[in-house]
């Protein structure tokens, strides 16, 4: 019996995500859903269809996986209605359940150990602590769900260029004062303290923007703490600033 590495992953849509990136990839090969529901007795079309159907996903979990397979993941994007493996287990989901949410980045330091890039668009994640060991990472955007407060395991990642933590519930960014970002959106943040980031001298872009805008008001972060200033400050640097 092979070892499957994904094993080392906890939250099992995680492993979903490695798997679909593999197939994409073609380090895989892609998963037949036809050939599966030939030789598998179960619902008509029609049922089967609109239902998440634990079969295919413990068939697509039992699929052998190695450790230098899982190395060559360079970039994992999971965004839930764009990833195939989320078809093959239920083919007319509508995007409004939680079935395919990931929840915990645990073990993808050690899966994962040259990830790059990392987009997690359906997510509940509350602990970055497991990217702490992705040191090559260089994209992180974690969007939805409102579950991210401390950013601190992200203090030590020298190679982090662009960072989106969208709809999060970061308050202290201070950790990030020591990172050389070039990107950085803190959409739906407005009470966080922007002081941190006067440091952040390779900054570029900075996005703050809210969920709800009425056209010539002023953003709420604007009146807090001295981020008004801060602003003022970066961009007499030359960083582009979005705030709305």
């Amino acid at each position: 019996m092979i070892a499957n590495a994904l094993a080392a992953l906890e939250d099992r849509n995680l492993r979903l995500a490695v798997l679909d990136t593999l197939m994409a990839t073609k380090v895989l090969p892609p998963f037949d859903i036809d050939e599966f529901n030939r030789t598998h007795a179960g619902d008509e079309d029609d049922d089967r269809d609109y239902r998440y159907r634990d079969e295919v996903a413990g068939a697509l979990l039992d699929i052998p996986v190695t450790a230098e397979q899982c190395a060559s993941v360079r970039e994992l994007v999971w965004e839930a209605g764009g990833n195939e493996v989320v078809y093959a287990i239920w083919t007319f989901w509508d995007g409004e359940t939680d079935e395919f949410r990931i929840e915990s980045l645990e073990g993808i330091d050690t899966v994962l150990p040259d990830l790059e890039s990392l987009s997690i668009g359906d997510g509940a994640v509350n602990d970055l602590t497991p990217l702490a060991g992705c040191t090559a990472l260089r994209r992180l955007s974690l969007r939805g769900g409102g579950a991210v407060t401390d950013v601190g395991p992200l203090s030590g990642l020298g190679s982090l260029r662009k960072l989106e933590l969208e709809y999060q519930n970061v308050r202290d960014l201070r950790p990030l004062a020591g990172l050389a970002l070039e990107h950085l959106s803190l959409d739906g943040e407005p009470d966080a303290d922007l002081s941190p980031l006067e440091s952040l001298t390779s900054l570029r872009t900075l996005c703050c923007r809210r969920m709800c805008y009425t056209a010539g008001s002023e953003a709420p972060i604007v009146r807090r703490f001295d981020n008004a200033r801060v602003i003022e400050v970066l961009e007499r640097r030359g960083v582009d600033v979005e705030v709305r």
